[in-house]
C-alpha cells in the first residue's frame, strides 16, 4: 500500500520535476545578455546621401565583426554592441565610398549609442 501511496506522488510530481529541469538547462544554456550602455554601444552614423553603411571593428565580446547594410541618410547598428576603434565606410547615391573612423567607449551615461562623424 505503502508503494502505491509514493508512485501516485511521484506521477503527480513529475511534470513539475521536468519543467524545473528544463528551465535550469535553458538558463545555464542562454548565451549572456547585453546590457545597453555598460559593455559597449552601438554606432550611428548620419551622412546626407549615404545608401549604404558598413562598420568594422571589436564587437562588446573582443571579436571582430563586420556590420553592412543599406540606409538611407542616417545608420544605427541597432543590438550591435561595439568597442573601441572602428572602421566606417559608407556609399553615398553616386555610388562613392567614404571612409571615417570612431571611438567608442565601453559605457557611457545617458545613451547605449555614440554618434560618429561623416568623415571624408
Amino acid at each position: 500500500m505503502a508503494s502505491n501511496a509514493r508512485r501516485n506522488r511521484w506521477s503527480a510530481l513529475w511534470p513539475v520535476s521536468l519543467l524545473t529541469a528544463l528551465l535550469a538547462l535553458c538558463t545555464v544554456t542562454h548565451a549572456s545578455r547585453t546590457y545597453a550602455g555598460i559593455n559597449g554601444q552601438q554606432v550611428k552614423l548620419s551622412c546626407p546621401g549615404m545608401k549604404q553603411m558598413k562598420v568594422k571593428g571589436s564587437n562588446n565580446q573582443g571579436a571582430t565583426s563586420v556590420w553592412d547594410q543599406p540606409v538611407v541618410d542616417v545608420g544605427t547598428t541597432t543590438n550591435w554592441w561595439w568597442k573601441g576603434d572602428v572602421d566606417i565606410n559608407w556609399k553615398d547615391s553616386q555610388g562613392g565610398w567614404h571612409g571615417s573612423s570612431c571611438n567608442v567607449p565601453t559605457f557611457q551615461f545617458g545613451s547605449d549609442t555614440v554618434e560618429c562623424k561623416c568623415g571624408g
